[in-house]
């Protein structure tokens, strides 16, 4: 447990994230949690010209009650798709696994090293992947289970000997994963 803060005193201020990169991959558990967390950032960074990819690890089709996943899948695909677009990021794709009963693991650390691997950014952006959103409101399984593996999965990218049978022709070691930073996160 920590300490309560004192409310008198002032946070202490934030300081600027380094710009001085080319390759950014952003990988959350489903549509809508860049627009919700750093879409604005991503369309900062676009427009001096850096490329941004998206990786969803869902395609949230368990988000919307009244509607069936199948037809759910679909618009949100389309919205996240076209979302992207806008803030000017070309590459979008979807990983396909089960929204809302995403696990932490070794299959997750493996498809999203891959994907690191694949894309080889230099700055990895995913969500909050603590409990809560900073107070006690309770963040969802997905974001805390996909966040953790997001982390695991960029030191897993530049170790030749984890996740091996991944090497080869398209796909080599990637180390170059400056930092990692998590939006909406209490302890970012």
């Amino acid at each position: 447990m920590t300490a309560p803060t004192n409310p008198t005193v002032p946070p202490a201020p934030l300081l600027p994230l380094a710009e001085d990169w080319d390759r950014a991959l952003c990988i959350v558990a489903h549509p809508d949690d860049m627009e919700f967390g750093a879409a604005a950032a991503v369309a900062r960074w676009t427009g001096q010209g850096k490329s941004v990819a998206y990786c969803m690890v869902t395609s949230g089709e368990a988000g919307i009650d009244a509607m069936p996943p199948d037809r759910c899948r679909e618009v949100r695909e389309a919205e996240q798709v076209e979302s992207a677009r806008i803030v000017g990021v070309e590459a979008v794709e979807f990983l396909g696994q089960p929204d809302g009963v995403v696990e932490y693991g070794v299959p997750l650390r493996r498809l999203l090293t891959e994907v690191v691997r694949r894309h080889r950014p230099e700055v990895v952006v995913t969500g909050n992947f603590r409990e809560t959103w900073g107070g006690r409101n309770l963040n969802q399984a997905d974001h805390i289970a996909v966040g953790r593996a997001v982390v695991d999965a960029v030191r897993d990218a530049g170790n030749r000997w984890v996740f091996p049978e991944q090497l080869g022709d398209a796909l080599e070691p990637w180390g170059g994963v400056r930092e990692v930073w998590a939006f909406g996160s209490p302890q970012a």
